[in-house]
């Protein structure tokens, strides 16, 4: 049985001389060191693989275009049994930009989709989604945006005293679609 992912990318982290990041949601690794006296922090992406080729992850968005330009990539590629280290490759933002613009200009048509359907929303959409109402209330933003917000963000975005105005839920709703798009499937 293969060695689990996270169980390759612990061990090219050590080897390596890495320092843990957040992991999936966040930054793989760090590479942490000193130029001219100052600290610096680079960030890294980790892959490994045990079949000579890598995949990124399912749901593809912007904000991974994004953070993988400001990455430097660091591969270990394991033998079929995923337990022995045959070989790591580290290449920097330069290097990826070719692959990163394919994966960019490949997904570039759903996202500008998205924003085009997010835009034709409309108040009728509104009251089929949420129910017409004068004032929507904070659980009513809430249930239609998720977490995507803060108590906080959410108190801001309040147009009334204590809610949100039918316009307001409405742009809530486009902000709602063009996050569903952008994410991709679940």
């Amino acid at each position: 049985m293969a060695v689990q992912d996270d169980e390759r990318e612990v061990e090219v982290r050590e080897i390596v001389g890495l320092r843990k990041g957040e992991g999936r949601s966040g930054v793989d690794a760090y590479m942490d060191f000193t130029a001219r006296d100052r600290p610096y922090s680079v960030p890294i992406e980790l892959k490994s693989t045990t079949v000579g080729s890598v995949s990124t992850a399912r749901d593809v968005g912007r904000d991974h275009i994004e953070k993988w330009r400001s990455r430097v990539w660091v591969f270990g590629f394991y033998g079929s049994g995923g337990s022995a280290l045959e070989g790591l490759l580290a290449l920097g933002p330069d290097d990826m930009e070719p692959w990163i613009s394919r994966i960019d200009s490949y997904i570039g048509p759903d996202f500008m989709i998205g924003e085009r359907v997010a835009r034709k929303l409309e108040m009728d959409d509104l009251h089929v989604i949420c129910g017409e109402k004068d004032a929507y209330a904070l659980d009513d933003a809430k249930a239609l945006y998720k977490r995507q917000w803060t108590e906080n963000e959410y108190s801001a975005e309040m147009d009334l005293p204590n809610g949100y105005s039918p316009n307001r839920m409405l742009q809530i709703l486009r902000l709602r679609a063009r996050y569903l798009i952008d994410r991709g499937p679940p």
